[in-house]
């Protein structure tokens, strides 16, 4: 099987004016860092498995291709689509932008699938067996929620594709995708999978993670190469605690005017060496049972995993589910702790019944969150039931 690799970069790039109509640049420009962090990591693994990657930009004076950088040059708009937030209803350029890099791949280009995916995308290139069996047959296969973690378009979903037309209906890109006779034709197979995030989770498990921008794409590579040569990192993962996307980050942070833009894309890790997931901005990763259950992370992956408020929103077998997946992440001599604050505490007599049911000891205490854990963004003091595992 062929993948086409089709990544949006850009040369203008920026957060200059989105809010503030300012002219300072407040976030990486894509051609500088996003696409250089790309190269940088997964693109050769990716060529190494026999697939190809080309990014695309757009305002040049001539369509050309740049063999020696990876680089699509078209001459439409390179814009991201920020215009919607000054209420301006034009239709998508980016769609307009993909949908000519995608007709010269077809003039150009032999493949069975082009996935369509940014430059603050980081691929897994270790995951890729996993997702061939799961195109076979398909047409489009993507995340189920976003565009940013990727979509998979068979080579006849392209030639439908590049005969669609924007509308100012719909002016960002994926949503004149999603909006499309190509997501509303019974003509055209269609498959959800949990292996592409579009939110910003490392998870040695997932193909695809958005919002893996700058320092995100090295880190993401170190954590999900190391694991897959055996010789995983000791991670220290959080998962549910809700950031405040008010409060600046005091690590890793960028400067932006707009409350939430450091947690988008500021946050790795903190001066602790946790990593958070999971019910703040952008970050995807919910410890909530939902119809499937949600394993971004590999066996045996994590050292230390503090999860916040684990409760049962439907069932109890979706909840055992997912604490004996939690489980299975763990290394060995590694711990993971289960806190509930007050307004949760009834959930902790099922989650005993659980861990009891299949042996697995557990210590459990009355305390705070602050005496239950060292980090630097847990700022607010709360009473809990603390439940401690060791593997």
């Amino acid at each position: 099987m062929k993948i086409l690799f089709l990544a949006f970069t850009s040369k203008i790039y920026k957060s200059e004016g989105i809010y503030t109509g300012t002219s300072s640049v407040y976030t990486d420009r894509a051609d500088l860092t996003r696409k250089l962090s790309c190269m940088d990591t997964w693109v050769p693994r990716v060529e190494e498995k026999g697939h190809e990657v080309i990014f695309f930009d757009g305002d040049n004076n001539e369509l050309s291709f740049d063999a020696k950088n990876k680089v699509l040059h078209l001459t439409c708009s390179d814009s991201y689509d920020y215009h919607h937030l000054h209420n301006d209803k034009k239709p998508s350029h980016m769609f307009v932008r993909l949908r000519e890099a995608i007709r010269w791949a077809l003039q150009n280009r032999e493949f069975d699938y082009i996935l369509r995916i940014d430059d603050g995308s980081y691929v897994n290139a270790y995951a890729l067996e996993n997702i061939y069996p799961l195109l076979e047959g398909q047409d489009i296969v993507w995340s189920g929620y976003g565009g940013g973690g990727g979509i998979f378009f068979s080579k006849r979903a392209c030639e439908e594709l590049i005969t669609l037309e924007g509308t100012s209906e719909y002016h960002l890109e994926d949503m004149t995708i999603f909006n499309s006779s190509l997501f509303h034709s019974d003509s055209f197979k269609l498959l959800t999978t949990e292996l592409m995030s579009s939110t910003y989770v490392v998870g040695e498990n997932l193909l695809t993670t958005h919002y893996s921008t700058g320092k995100r794409m090295y880190l993401a590579d170190f954590i999900i190469s190391a694991y897959h040569n055996n010789v995983p990192v000791q991670r220290k993962v959080i998962l549910n605690y809700p950031l405040d996307a008010t409060i600046p980050l005091k690590t890793n942070t960028i400067d932006g005017e707009h409350s939430n833009t450091q947690i988008w894309y500021g946050l790795d890790k903190d001066t602790y060496n946790w990593e958070y997931y999971g019910a703040y901005t952008r970050s995807g990763y919910q410890t909530l049972p939902v119809a499937a259950c949600y394993k971004p992370f590999g066996i045996n992956s994590i050292k230390n995993l503090f999860i916040y408020n684990l409760y049962n929103s439907e069932d109890s077998s979706r909840l055992e589910q997912y604490l004996l997946y939690y489980y299975s992440t763990l290394q060995e001599n590694g711990t993971m702790c289960l806190f509930h604050n007050t307004a949760y505490q009834h959930n902790v007599t099922e989650v005993e019944n659980i861990l009891n049911n299949n042996s697995i000891s557990y210590k459990k205490i009355t305390t705070n969150i602050k005496s239950s854990i060292t980090t630097e963004y847990i700022l607010n003091d709360e009473n809990g039931v603390l439940l401690t595992i060791e593997k």
